[in-house]
């Protein structure tokens, strides 16, 4: 018989899962069982319960205890314990945060955890580059996702496009068609500083740009991909393809000027397929363009991570090794699994994800970890809006960015 207990704490709900009739306690209590603690968001935690269940039938022994974090408050939450000392044993959290807490010391070393039980061969090649750090791997990805193109097929068909563009300057002539029917081609989600960086991100990576390291640990932006990314970000307005609701507009935003009409395609994750659908659109899905051929995003994804702190690494091995399998990233994940053998679940075999699979399989790089890059943030924001209202030049919106990169930007 299992047990789920519900207490209230100051920092969060607390679901306790037990194997047999029993209460959270000690770590470790009077019959040899074993106690951890795991952070699982708000989003993950039906799946989770779930899956506890399921791993207490095989672990009866260890005893799970999990305290809900939210988006809003995740990063603040998990740095402060970290800090402290004062931790959990195990953590969800985002995977392009990984190297900064690895970086100083504070998360433990799970390269040896992939063995037989959790083949390293099997995940996104992308997903385990972001969660490691000085060649060793500091968590377990369970999900990995990013955005491509979402479009109205009715509004294609209708303006003779037969195929989804596969190149910029393809994109570009398929906005020129879509507008000659007065409506806007395309837009961005401007009004959003996260989801503008995201866009500028993608465009940097698509025009071949990275970040280099230096020996004294500063971090350098590549000057003439940011530009090259700039340009591309600005010529819709220029041309007029581009709503200029986009100066406004958060990515939920443009889902619901695609719904009305108002707008035949952007540049969106996976979960907004279905709410699209609902709202009786025929819509179709393919890769995000670049220069040449699929265009190179930003992905991330959600990760296991493990306090170097830890009492319990056994336990905490044989929960991330379980949480790991496919079967469990395929339910515990609302876009996309980080193992490849996961995708094969029959969820994500509807031919609209395909394109998403593929992109960020293949044409993806993980958000940037350094030090400064949230500082950056507001600047490529400000950046993307002077460009939108026609206030700056793609070259003076460039070097903005590049000024305060060459400020704030450094490994950690």
């Amino acid at each position: 018989m299992h047990v789920r207990v519900r207490r209230l704490t100051a920092m969060a709900a607390v679901l306790c899962v037990a194997a047999s009739v029993a209460a959270c306690g000690d770590d470790e209590s009077a019959d040899g069982s074993v106690t951890i603690e795991w952070w699982v968001p708000d989003w993950d935690e039906d799946a989770a319960a779930q899956l506890l269940d399921e791993f207490a039938e095989t672990h009866p022994d260890i005893e799970v205890k999990t305290v809900r974090t939210t988006w809003d408050s995740m990063a603040n939450q998990i740095r402060v314990a970290l800090d402290s000392g004062d931790t959990p044993d195990l953590i969800t959290e985002l995977t392009s945060r990984i190297p900064v807490y690895a970086a100083e010391g504070q998360l433990l070393d799970l390269t040896d955890w992939y063995d037989d039980e959790m083949p390293l061969d099997d995940f996104y090649e992308a997903a385990i580059s972001t969660a490691s750090h000085d060649d060793s791997i500091y968590g377990v990805p369970f999900r990995w996702d990013a955005g491509s193109m979402v479009y109205n097929a009715d509004l294609f068909a209708e303006a003779g496009i037969d195929t989804p563009p596969t190149t910029w300057a393809e994109l570009q002539d398929a906005a020129e068609k879509i507008q000659d029917l007065g409506t806007y081609a395309y837009g961005w989600p401007f009004g959003d500083a996260n989801n503008a960086r995201v866009r500028w991100l993608n465009e940097y990576y698509s025009q071949g740009g990275d970040f280099t390291e230096s020996d004294d640990g500063s971090v350098s932006i590549d000057e003439d991909a940011s530009q090259a990314a700039l340009e591309v970000l600005s010529e819709g307005f220029e041309e007029g393809y581009v709503t200029p609701s986009s100066l406004e507009a958060t990515n939920t935003d443009l889902q619901n000027l695609l719904i009305n009409g108002q707008l035949a395609f952007y540049f969106e994750g996976a979960y907004a397929v279905k709410p699209i659908e609902e709202a009786g659109i025929n819509v179709g899905t393919a890769m995000w363009p670049g220069p040449d051929g699929p265009g190179t995003v930003s992905a991330d994804g959600f990760s296991l991570i493990v306090p170097e702190g830890t009492e319990h690494p056994d336990e905490v091995k044989a929960l991330a090794q379980f949480l790991a399998q496919p079967e469990s990233q395929a339910l515990m994940t609302e876009t996309f699994p980080a193992r490849e053998s996961a995708a094969d679940a029959e969820r994500f075999q509807d031919p609209l994800f395909a394109p998403f699979l593929e992109q960020h399989g293949q044409y993806a790089k993980s958000r940037p970890a350094y030090a400064g890059w949230e500082d950056l943030v507001p600047t490529i924001h400000a950046a993307l809006q002077n460009l939108a209202l026609g206030n700056q030049s793609p070259a003076e919106a460039n070097e903005s960015i590049i000024q305060h990169a060459e400020q704030v930007l450094r490994v950690r």
